[in-house]
């Protein structure tokens, strides 16, 4: 459950500041929800709670260094229709996309440049109700 703390409000976009109320890490998460769809999470209070789902966008690093952080792999989740990686960074958990890199890793480093916000309660992004594309001949 996260409390919004801030919100910066930008021509199409917003910059949250999320606090999580369990473990008290303050979150800076990208919201364009409402630049892809009309069911978006505008409706997003200062002050309210929410469940949420953060997604660290970013890439797996084979060595960590003074940018990646070291997940904890939680299991796959499905958010929408995209298949997920729930992981672990010391007592917070964030959402990565699956690969076959981290399928199968009990942990890894993973170095992430902005965090996204991809579910608000029940209201997913749009971008994660759309089916995957899969080119032709790609199995």
């Amino acid at each position: 459950m996260y409390q919004v703390i801030k919100i910066e409000s930008f021509e199409r976009t917003r910059r949250l500041v999320l606090k999580n109320i369990c473990t008290g890490t303050e979150d800076i998460c990208f919201d364009d929800s409402a630049v892809v769809s009309n069911v978006n999470f505008s409706f997003i209070q200062l002050d309210e709670c929410y469940n949420c789902k953060i997604k660290l966008f970013g890439k797996i690093v084979e060595k960590p260094d003074m940018f990646s952080v070291l997940c904890k792999n939680l299991g796959e989740i499905v958010v929408g229709k995209k298949t997920m990686i729930k992981v672990l960074i010391q007592s917070d958990e964030y959402y990565i996309p699956k690969s076959m890199d981290n399928k199968t890793m009990d942990e890894f480093y993973y170095s992430y440049s902005r965090k996204d916000l991809i579910q608000v309660d029940e209201t997913i992004h749009a971008d994660y109700l759309k089916q995957s594309y899969m080119p032709r001949g790609v199995i």
